[in-house]
């Protein structure tokens, strides 16, 4: 495996390129197509979402898509759905991008790119944060210490 420095640059793949994928990544890209078709109901509640109720590894982006290894955390998904990704956070986030990845041997493995949206602080004192789908990466196992994706 080849290291790079903390400050590895990653490039997004668009959600049209669909390759030999677990199901969860592909089920992400046909997300983002239907999304980017245009032909979705406009009142946004009544799209279809899915729960993911599982630890996502959140790794914020500098304005040059360069990972920010050294503020990954994990963050608890709420749900997934045409247009976005939602998740619960421990504190507000002061990024505007980030890299959201997931690899569970029940439901597949991914990695996406997102843009911040929304952020807002619960009765329990977590952040509900919703995102942007803006593009999926290939490769996508994230390892620590800066290692390439």
């Amino acid at each position: 495996m080849s290291r790079r420095s903390n400050n590895a640059r990653i490039t997004p793949t668009p959600a049209q390129s669909v390759c030999g994928a677990d199901s969860l990544s592909q089920l992400v890209r046909e997300y983002m197509t239907a999304a980017a078709s245009g032909n979705l109901p406009h009142d946004r509640r009544k799209r279809p979402r899915l729960a993911i109720p599982y630890i996502f590894k959140l790794t914020p982006l500098d304005d040059h898509d360069n990972l920010l290894e050294e503020h990954s955390t994990s963050v608890v998904g709420r749900d997934l759905s045409l247009n976005g990704i939602s998740f619960s956070f421990d504190e507000e986030p002061n990024f505007n991008r980030a890299l959201i990845s997931l690899d569970h041997p029940a439901v597949g493995r991914f990695a996406v790119i997102v843009k911040i949206i929304w952020s807002k602080k619960t009765l329990i004192g977590l952040f509900e944060t919703g995102c942007q789908l803006l593009g999926t990466v290939d490769g996508h196992t994230v390892h620590g210490d800066g290692e390439s994706i």
